[in-house]
């Protein structure tokens, strides 16, 4: 089902790129406020990801889908995490806008909404500074207030400057002008060059050093506020989590606490092979990167991706925890409730490539996640009333 290839577009923009002087960014610049706290106590976030629209996408289909997901979810705020097109031209992107401006929840208020790209992007007929045109122009502000009207509802930020990606902005939630909760959202970029073929990238080191300090100048040593990540191309954490969870002696972390399953054929990718995973059926990028370790520290309690189609597999994962053969037992030294939920996103719509590869019965939908007033947020508990599901929706539930 993975692909790789470069898009000869993209190529031709790279070389073709000449370098010039770029403007001074503030951290400000980086930063959407929504007031949504000032009125209620919990903000639903609705994931998307992996929809691949293309030239042969049923839009008004398409619409009635997105439509019913956040009937049953009621989210306050969307955040799509990538492969949003696949063979596309503007129009695609200008009608999946439409959709996205056309939701309202069981308030009546639009559902804002946030973009994180993914590796295919920017792969279609269009300019390449399109994607990140079109996301700007449906931003209307940079702090949205309820007892405003605003034309676009788009969280999207992208300022020009050295940083890599294109997606790298965080959305502070809040209660007048107290921060309560922010939502990270970071480009896994695309393509990586190894000297002979193309693997998949990474967070970079830029980006890492670019969220210690804007997550340092929003919180101002604050640490009550905490955080989730979005973001498109799974780290290598979730790897290891499922190893941990599925262990046949002494696994690491407790029934209940992870499920799904990892349904993709082996990636063979070279980084995971030296760790000796119970399976590497997870299409990370080409090195092991330190944001699950920065972002832990930092008080991100869970982070949300997609890429790969068929897994859906979640964890609550401490990369510190260890099997103490002395005291047999398994030792968290940051205690079980410091635990990151690591969670696939639900593939939010089907395309052709999936009918050829697998079928038609891939689980459909989106993922809800419940963020309180109080800071509160639990990943732990697999109830009616738990701050993490998956919604399943197929499309024969809609015609």
């Amino acid at each position: 089902m993975k692909k790789k290839f470069l898009s000869t577009l993209l190529l031709c923009s790279l070389l073709c790129s000449c370098s010039r002087e770029l403007p001074t960014v503030k951290m400000r610049d980086y930063i959407t406020e929504i007031d949504l706290f000032k009125e209620q106590d919990e903000v639903k976030i609705m994931q998307l990801t992996d929809l691949h629209y293309s030239f042969f996408t049923d839009f008004q289909r398409e619409q009635k889908y997105i439509k019913k997901l956040v009937e049953i979810g009621d989210p306050d705020i969307i955040m799509v995490t990538g492969d949003i097109i696949l063979g596309a031209d503007e129009n695609t992107y200008n009608q999946f806008f439409e959709i996205l401006e056309g939701l309202k929840n069981s308030k009546g208020r639009n559902v804002f909404y946030g973009i994180t790209w993914g590796n295919h992007d920017r792969q279609g007929y269009f300019d390449m500074g399109f994607p990140d045109y079109i996301a700007k122009k449906h931003t209307s502000s940079d702090s949205y207030r309820l007892e405003h009207d605003y034309t676009y509802h788009g969280l999207y930020r992208h300022p020009e400057s050295s940083l890599p990606g294109r997606s790298n902005y965080v959305v502070n939630i809040t209660d007048g002008d107290k921060v309560i909760w922010q939502l990270y959202s970071i480009d896994s970029n695309s393509d990586h060059f190894n000297g002979i073929t193309y693997d998949y990238d990474v967070i970079h080191d830029e980006q890492i050093q670019w969220f210690k300090d804007v997550e340092k100048e929003t919180r101002g040593g604050d640490t009550n506020i905490h955080s989730l990540a979005f973001f498109h191309i799974p780290l290598y954490e979730t790897a290891f989590s499922y190893d941990a969870a599925k262990r046949k002696t002494n696994p690491l972390i407790k029934e209940g606490d992870f499920g799904g399953e990892l349904y993709e054929s082996p990636s063979n990718i070279e980084g995971l092979k030296e760790y000796n995973l119970i399976s590497d059926a997870v299409y990370v990028g080409y090195k092991k990167t330190d944001f699950f370790s920065v972002a832990k520290e930092r008080g991100v309690k869970g982070m949300f991706y997609g890429h790969d189609h068929m897994n859906n597999f979640w964890a609550l994962y401490d990369d510190k925890a260890y099997y103490d053969e002395n005291t047999k037992t398994v030792i968290n030294p940051n205690s079980t409730d410091d635990d990151v939920l690591l969670a696939y996103g639900t593939k939010s719509s089907i395309y052709l490539s999936d009918y050829l590869n697998q079928g038609t019965n891939t689980p459909l939908g989106a993922n809800l996640i419940t963020i309180h007033k109080d800071g509160s947020f639990n990943g732990r508990e697999r109830s009616s009333n738990t701050d993490f599901k998956f919604i399943h929706l197929s499309y024969s539930e809609i015609e």
